[in-house]
């Protein structure tokens, strides 16, 4: 895998997050992952967000996403967070325009 910046600096944190996406029909959807600072995501093992460096909350770039049927696929990502303020938003084109995924979407295993 990709490695994101790292440093020894104390405000530094970074954090893996894995569950799952619930997508309702199969098709080809745009996702992109907001954040600051930075962000490596697959969605069912499709690479979908990498942006790296420090930097304000900015959008990764939109990427495709394919879904051969409707179900619950595993999301992963690492995210870090070097200085100043946070944040981690992730938006889909489920249907139509991109807008915030709903946290009905996100699941995880106790």
């Amino acid at each position: 895998s990709t490695p994101l910046y790292s440093s020894a600096a104390s405000d530094v944190y970074k954090r893996q997050i894995k569950g799952y996406i619930k997508f309702e029909a199969a098709g080809t959807f745009d996702v992109d992952f907001i954040s600051n600072d930075g962000i490596l995501a697959h969605i069912g093992g499709q690479q979908v967000a990498l942006l790296d460096g420090v930097h304000g909350c900015e959008s990764a770039g939109v990427q495709s996403v394919e879904v051969p049927q409707a179900g619950w696929y595993e999301v992963e990502a690492t995210y870090f967070q070097r200085k100043g303020s946070a944040c981690l938003m992730m938006d889909w084109s489920v249907p139509g325009d991109l807008e915030p995924v709903p946290d009905a979407a996100f699941a995880h295993r106790k």
